[in-house]
């Protein structure tokens, strides 16, 4: 847990448990958790989340552009008093509780996930609609 010396000590035993799933590992890799929360943001419900999104997704703005810029204050002063509402410690009773059944449950030889854009022609799933079945040639030349 010496990677999170720099947080605050009740802070510090969440995210060592965060750390040890393969959610928080992902958001925990610079290029891939970057990428993740990138496009989450750009497919959220507020338009104003969608948009901070997918400037960051596509590389129009940088997160410092981002916190300085005066458009987005209110929607940014608005998820922070979120975070500071949160109940961490029943966030960690579900992390605790995760990391059990986790530990119950068989080894999975899952890929890492996919965390290539949607557009992304690479990505395996991409022009699918679901329910959908295609060869990969059939879903190649679609791109």
């Amino acid at each position: 847990m010496d990677g999170f010396a720099q947080y605050p000590p009740q802070l510090r035993s969440l995210l060592g448990k965060l750390a040890r799933t393969e959610l928080g590992a992902l958001l925990l890799d610079e290029t891939h958790g970057d990428r993740y929360v990138h496009q989450a943001l750009a497919e959220a419900d507020d338009p104003m989340l969608r948009e901070i999104g997918t400037q960051l997704r596509d590389a129009a703005a940088t997160p410092r552009q981002i916190a300085a810029s005066p458009c987005y204050r209110q929607v940014l002063e608005r998820g922070l008093a979120n975070l500071e509402r949160l109940d961490v410690d029943r966030i960690e009773r579900d992390l605790d509780a995760a990391l059990d059944t986790a530990a119950d449950d068989p080894p999975r030889d899952d890929p890492q996930p996919d965390t290539r854009r949607h557009d992304d022609p690479r990505r395996h799933d991409a022009g699918r609609v679901s329910g959908e079945d295609r060869s990969d040639d059939q879903a190649r030349t679609r791109w």
